[in-house]
This record gives C-alpha cells, sequence and structure tokens, in this order.
C-alpha cells in the first residue's frame, strides 16, 4: 500500500481514488448540496485538512474608467474574500454606488390606485343586475320553445331585431331629438302637377310683404339677417306646399334633400341654405351680391313655376 505525503495531497486536486492506475475506485458518495468536505487522509487521521483548493482573482476595475480603482490579483483563502472587500478601492466604488441617485435599492411601496367612485360602482351593480334579469327572460322564454334548432333561431333574429329597433330610435333621438321607430320604405309622395291657371297654393300677397320685410333689412345693410329671414320664409312655403315635410328636427340641409321637392324647387332652396349656412356657422360675411341672388332664388322659389314635378 503506497502511503501519499501532506504535500501531495495538499496540492493535487483530485481525489486519491482517481490519480493513479493501481488503485481501486472506491465507493462514491452520495451528492451533497452543502459545502464540499476534504476527504479523509488514509493511513493518517492525525492529520489536518489540506487547504482548500486555490482560485485565482483576475484583475478587475471599481467603478469603471480611470476614477475607479484598480484590484490587483489575487488567491482567495479563507479570509481572503474579507480583506478584498475592505480595501479602500473597493469601499469608495461601494460608497459612489450608494451614493448615486439612479440606483434604487430601497423597495418602495406602490403608491395603491384610488378607490372607485360610489357613483360608478352603484352603475356597474346597475347594469349588472340589468344584464343578469335580461338573461334570466330569455332563458324563461328560451325553456317555453320546444327543442327545436329553428325555433331558437327565431327567437334569437327576434331578439336581434328588437335591439337593432332601439339602437336605430336612441341614433335618431341624438341626431334629431325626437324619438322615431323606423318605418318601411315608403314610396315618395309624387308632387301634385300644378297648372298656372290653377294654382291654389299660390298667394302673392305674404311674398310680397315678406320680400319687403327683407329688402327693409338688406336696405340697412344687414344683408345676412335678410338672407336668414328669406330662409324662414322659403322653410314656410316648403311647409305649406308639402304637408308633413317639414318636421322640428330637420335641418335646412335635409328638407333640401328631400325626395318629394321638384327639381328647381329644390335647387333654388338648396342655394339659400347654402348661404345661410356659410353667415350663421361659418362666420363669412354676406355682400349686396350675395343677397341679390338669394332674394332672385326666393322670388322663384314663390312660383308655382316651380313646384312642377
Amino acid at each position: 500500500m503506497t502511503v501519499r505525503s501532506e504535500k501531495e495531497d495538499a496540492v493535487s486536486p483530485l481525489p486519491s481514488r482517481c490519480r493513479g492506475s493501481d488503485q481501486r475506485p472506491e465507493a462514491h458518495a452520495p451528492f451533497s448540496a452543502g459545502p464540499p468536505t476534504a476527504h479523509a487522509p488514509r493511513g493518517n487521521s492525525s492529520r489536518a485538512p489540506p487547504h482548500p483548493i486555490a482560485s485565482p482573482i483576475s484583475s478587475y476595475k471599481l467603478g469603471g474608467g480611470r476614477s475607479g480603482g484598480r484590484v490587483a490579483a489575487a488567491t482567495i483563502r479563507d479570509g481572503g474574500a474579507a480583506r478584498v472587500l475592505a480595501t479602500p478601492d473597493f469601499v469608495a466604488a461601494q460608497r459612489a454606488l450608494r451614493a448615486d441617485g439612479s440606483v434604487q435599492f430601497d423597495l418602495v411601496r406602490p403608491t395603491p390606485p384610488p378607490p372607485t367612485p360610489a357613483w360608478l360602482r352603484a352603475l356597474a351593480e346597475w347594469i349588472d343586475g340589468g344584464a343578469r334579469a335580461i338573461g334570466r327572460a330569455l332563458a324563461r322564454l328560451g325553456a317555453w320553445l320546444p327543442d327545436w334548432p329553428y325555433a331558437k333561431m327565431l327567437l334569437w333574429g327576434v331578439v336581434g331585431a328588437l335591439l337593432l329597433a332601439i339602437a336605430w330610435a336612441v341614433v335618431e333621438r341624438l341626431r334629431y331629438g325626437v324619438w322615431r321607430w323606423p318605418r318601411w320604405r315608403r314610396r315618395a309622395v309624387a308632387a301634385p302637377a300644378l297648372d298656372e291657371e290653377t294654382a291654389p297654393l299660390f298667394d302673392a300677397a305674404p311674398v310680397r310683404a315678406w320680400l319687403r320685410e327683407a329688402d327693409a333689412l338688406a336696405a340697412a345693410g344687414r344683408y345676412a339677417e335678410a338672407a336668414h329671414l328669406l330662409l324662414f320664409r322659403s322653410v314656410e312655403d316648403l311647409a305649406r306646399r308639402r304637408p308633413g315635410l317639414v318636421q322640428p328636427a330637420l335641418t335646412a340641409r335635409e328638407l333640401a334633400a328631400a325626395p318629394v321637392l321638384p327639381p328647381r324647387a329644390r335647387d333654388r332652396f338648396a342655394a339659400i341654405a347654402r348661404l345661410v349656412e356659410r353667415s350663421l356657422f361659418g362666420g363669412a360675411a354676406v355682400d349686396r351680391a350675395d343677397w341679390e341672388v338669394a332674394r332672385a332664388d326666393y322670388a322663384d322659389l314663390a312660383l308655382p313655376a316651380a313646384w312642377r314635378a
């Protein structure tokens, strides 16, 4: 049996069972996650355990650049790590790192979100309750129907059509300010044929009175107000000649696009409406030339010939 010296055991990094071909392999000890332990020497149990394997530390810079200190290559043995960490260069670099405000060292608790307002919680609960009630009603309604696929398709088709009708009514309410349910497609009302000889709807007296009133505003230089007055009188003509056409929520542009208006009357009314829109909503000035064009359009609109289909 070969007896190895202490120096050879301390320097060699391999276990004794792996260094000689004349040595028989021994049973491996079970793997342990703990710190490594020195193998007991053979033949002499009174020897002290060898020092751990030396591992060099390569040179590195602390702090970066020329300002950082430089730690020379050293060998950590026993308490060597503590001696390296206690060097002045390492302490200075650690203090500089701690003084850097861009690096966070302390954990900060996140700011809790603000509490949900009471009205929002109440609204969410109300919507949830309504949705649950609708779901229960639909479930009961579906239980009454026979277990046929076409019956359920019919049920959901009716529910979808009802929801679309409600959405359409809401949009009409937002656009025109009145509740209107969708109507089936109707045939356009044909404009009645008017004749120069039989024209009971035409009365020249009111037209002349309205023109005199508008001319008075134009004579004072208030051309925009005069054109606006002509638009009001034109709307009254539309209501008188086409009953049911004028609604409180309709705009002048929508009235001009009505299919029941004859082309000539539509063009004259649309020209007056565009002039008033530019002056009233666009802030454009109305001069005497614009006023004369609007007056001529209204005079033509008031004639029975403009209402022929």
